[in-house]
């Protein structure tokens, strides 16, 4: 058997030695046809030979993701045995071949991070042996098929994060066939109307993430009891639900958010204490009201409840009754009142606490201090009295208590009332005013904290000596690009960029600050019309402790949904876990 490529394709494809000796290549035990190419991250930069096809028939599986590769859909639909597909990370662009249906065996499919526009074909829908489909990140401008209903192996469907395609309604008739699906992702996708009631039969869902889109109406009970067996993540955040939830919520809820609707309205849901497998409940920056009940203080595992920018009233539960885990509360903005009870002292994981611009009174508990050192403490603008306990009277904390002006300290230089315009003798802590003045981009403007755990990853490591030097500087302007897999974002709020848009922009010519924990960056964002300033945080090669992550993500969590006229808009964070 022979097997020659263009030159320059992929070095190990020069070789002379057969081709079942190289790694990249799988063959078949018997008669040593290849049915299998791995070339994950090798710096590809040609086209993909059209003799391809020709020269591997029983190609059963071709991986080509994490590399520069131009051009359009690769000529491979002559592949009729192909059943594993990764074309994802590379720089094909233009329209998807309408008859891809040619790849009939096709099992996986993933080409998310490329440039390909128009319509998703709907012939994708046809490929009725796919499990896996991932068309995430690209730059297609026309519509996407409901025929994807047809795909009745589908485990993983996965379209976010194409903002571009036309504005499209959920059809009702999407999710008949996809009793398998577990995974739907969908984020970002300019969806619009309701939610249809056919989503309740999606029984084996998992994941579901409807977030950034214009979705309204109300929730269709039937979401939150998906898969009664398997936790569930349920994420409905930025979009204008309105209505209240329902009574009776699944007890396998592992995260729900449902911030930033405005519309949704209503009391804590009566069932809320049997949610025994939530770990993370956001719903802020809504219209709920009502007490917070002892009941929602009993969820064994909760680590994030966010629930400020409502409208809830009453007393903060004298009685907590299993709030063990948690590492951020944050009731901000809301219409509390009473006392800060005792009991918040004895959580032993919280490391983000937010119950500013409240009408919290009384003496501030001296069992606060315990919770020295806390990553984030926020009782400003409630009418708490007494001293702050002396754990807490920290430089760090020195804006933790303003505007509550029978409370007293001895390292916090004012805690009496500002002006809100920011005039008269009150004037702002030093760094928050060096934030503003080193931020004056635009009108409304946020911070992006990149926070990375074990050092940012370098350059790919070079596997021959004669790349050329056009190849090495495209090499260097697109490393954050292809770097991208490697990142998480958390956006808080809607953001108008994607996390490409960031990790391409932090070169020299975008720094606009340096100090002594990382650098700022002025970024351009929404075809340059407008800047966000990007604060890389440096570690110093050092791996965080497990104590340091969970308050910095705490931090970010809370930070991101705080509303003060002296505090620069947290819009999201971006973390790398290598």
């Amino acid at each position: 058997m022979s097997l020659s490529f263009q030159p320059t394709f992929h070095p190990i494809l020069d070789s002379s030695s057969s081709p079942c000796d190289w790694p990249e290549i799988t063959c078949a035990p018997l008669n040593k046809s290849v049915i299998g190419i791995s070339l994950h991250n090798k710096n590809i930069t040609r086209r993909i030979p059209a003799t391809l096809c020709h020269l591997l028939h029983n190609l059963r599986s071709l991986d080509l993701s994490n590399n520069y590769i131009p051009g359009g859909f690769p000529d491979i639909l002559n592949c009729s045995k192909l059943e594993y597909l990764v074309l994802s990370h590379n720089y094909f662009a233009g329209p998807i071949p309408p008859d891809i249906l040619q790849l009939s065996p096709l099992g996986y499919l993933d080409i998310t991070a490329n440039h390909f526009s128009g319509d998703i074909p709907a012939d994708i829908g046809r490929l009725h042996e796919l499990r896996y489909l991932s068309l995430v990140r690209n730059e297609f401008n026309g519509t996407w098929p409901v025929e994807v209903r047809n795909l009745s192996y589908l485990e993983h469907l996965a379209m976010a994060y194409n903002r571009r395609l036309a504005p499209s309604t959920i059809p009702k008739e999407l999710f008949g066939a996809l009793n398998k699906l577990k995974f739907l992702w969908m984020r970002d996708m300019n969806l619009m109307g309701g939610i249809p009631e056919s989503f309740n039969n999606l029984s084996s869902l998992e994941h579901v993430d409807l977030s950034f889109n214009n979705l309204n109406g109300s929730i269709p009970g039937g979401m939150f009891l998906l898969n009664i067996n398997l936790k569930v993540s349920l994420l409905l955040n930025d979009n204008l639900f309105s209505g209240e939830l329902p009574s009776k919520l699944g007890s396998n809820l592992s995260s729900l958010d449902l911030s930033d609707n405005r519309w949704l309205s209503g009391p804590s849901p009566i069932g809320i204490s049997s949610w025994v497998t939530v770990e993370e409940f956001k719903a802020s920056n809504n219209m709920f009201s009502g007490n917070i009940t002892v009941s929602l203080t009993s969820l064994p595992i909760l680590s994030t409840l966010l629930l400020d920018g409502t409208q809830l009233s009453g007393h903060l539960p004298s009685e907590i009754i299993s709030w063990k885990s948690l590492t951020a509360l944050n009731f901000a903005r809301n219409q509390l009142s009473g006392p800060i009870p005792k009991s918040i002292s004895s959580l032993p994981e919280l490391a983000f606490l937010d119950l500013s611009e409240n009408h919290l009174s009384g003496q501030l508990p001296s069992e606060l201090g315990l919770f020295y050192p806390i990553a984030r403490l926020n009782l400003s603008s409630n009418n708490i009295t007494g001293k702050i306990p002396h754990q807490l009277e920290k430089r760090e904390y020195e804006s933790s208590f303003l505007n509550n002006p029978q409370l007293f300290g001895n390292l916090i230089p004012t805690v009496n009332r500002c002006s809100a315009s920011g005039s008269g003798s009150h004037k702002l802590p030093a760094k928050y005013l060096a934030m503003i003045i080193a931020l004056p981009i635009v009108a409304s403007i946020g911070i992006i904290l990149l926070r990375n755990l074990f050092g940012v990853r370098g350059n790919r490591d070079q596997e021959n000596n004669h790349e050329t030097e056009q190849k090495n500087n495209h090499e260097a302007e697109q490393k954050n690009n292809h770097e991208i897999d490697q990142w998480k974002l958390t956006s808080i709020h809607q953001l108008n960029f994607t996390m490409d848009d960031i990790l391409s922009s932090l070169g020299e010519d975008n720094l606009i600050g340096k100090g002594g924990c990382g650098n700022v960056y002025r970024v351009p964002v929404n075809d340059s019309r407008e800047f966000v300033a990007v604060k890389k945080i440096r570690i110093n090669n050092r791996k965080l402790d497990k104590n340091l992550e969970k308050q910095f993500i705490a931090e970010v969590k809370t930070l991101g949904s705080t509303c003060h006229p002296n505090i620069v808009k947290l819009l999201c964070s971006i973390a790398s876990e290598i």
